[in-house]
């Protein structure tokens, strides 16, 4: 497991190397940076075939992004039909891309022309129970 002591000198860490160990050591996602739990030691017929699983690896939403070949829905990449190049609608440059509906889109990568649609929804978020309510009046 990487340890951010060893990244850090003199109250000073180096975040780049720090991530870099950890989507080496298959803690964290190699493409979007989500924690993983896949550092598990895998049993063998006796203690001499025990080891940790360290892999570059992706969440599964991201393995899904290069894997599945219908039409995909993720909250932080657009995929690429043509070459599958993902990346984030912030590329653009056009905040258009963040209201509802079609949007047409060439890809950064390959240039290849494509249509995509963007889904807004929203949550709202109430504050929490005052211990003693006021009595109301009847």
């Amino acid at each position: 497991m990487v340890n951010i002591k060893d990244f850090t000198v003199g109250g000073v860490t180096r975040w780049d190397d720090y991530r870099k160990a950890k989507q080496n050591a298959g803690e964290i996602c190699f493409n979007c940076g989500r924690n993983l739990v896949l550092n598990r030691e895998i049993k063998g017929s006796s203690d001499k075939f025990n080891k940790t699983l360290e892999c570059r690896t992706l969440c599964s939403s991201c393995r899904e992004l290069q894997t599945f070949a219908g039409n995909i829905t993720n909250t932080k990449y657009i995929r690429c039909p043509r070459c599958k190049n993902t990346f984030e609608p912030i590329e653009f440059l056009d905040f258009d891309i963040y209201e509802d509906g079609e949007h047409d889109l060439d890809c950064p990568r390959c240039k290849h022309f494509f249509i995509v649609e963007t889904t807004v929804s929203y949550s709202y978020e109430s504050p929490a129970f005052v211990e003693n309510p006021p009595e109301e009046d009847c």
